[in-house]
């Protein structure tokens, strides 16, 4: 979408030239963050509100030299932590594109699954 077809993610390609998911300098992980929440987005429409708290086990993010290259009509900063780091991407072409930096699905039951696995188990329902 945006062009880049040597794009990476540092754990897969760390010699990559285009690192779009880098290390970050303090590891993420074991920890749990408040995340601001766009209004109008999908994240929003699924969390039902501007703020969230999730859990990370990872200690990558979105490398802050290509941020500006991921300025695009269809790409959205859904969801950023209090230092303004980018937490959830979405798509917004897609019904359910949402791309998070943390782990939902260590906040879902079998009889109460995060919201965002609620979403997208909904919109796949939706197209069936």
């Amino acid at each position: 979408m945006l062009g880049y077809k040597e794009a990476q993610h540092e754990e897969y390609d760390p010699e990559s030239s285009q690192l779009f998911v880098s290390r970050l300098a303090c590891s993420l992980a074991g920890k749990t963050m408040r995340i601001q929440i766009k209004e109008g987005s999908q994240a929003f429409k699924w969390y039902g509100g501007k703020d969230a708290e999730e859990n990370y086990y990872c200690s990558f993010g979105i490398n802050p030299d290509f941020k500006p290259e991921l300025n695009h009509p269809d790409v959205v900063f859904s969801g950023v932590d209090h230092d303004g780091d980018v937490r959830i991407i979405e798509i917004n072409k897609n019904d359910f594109f949402i791309s998070t930096l943390f782990v939902p699905q260590t906040k879902s039951t079998k009889g109460n699954p995060h919201t965002l696995i609620r979403g997208f188990i909904q919109e796949a329902l939706r197209h069936c």
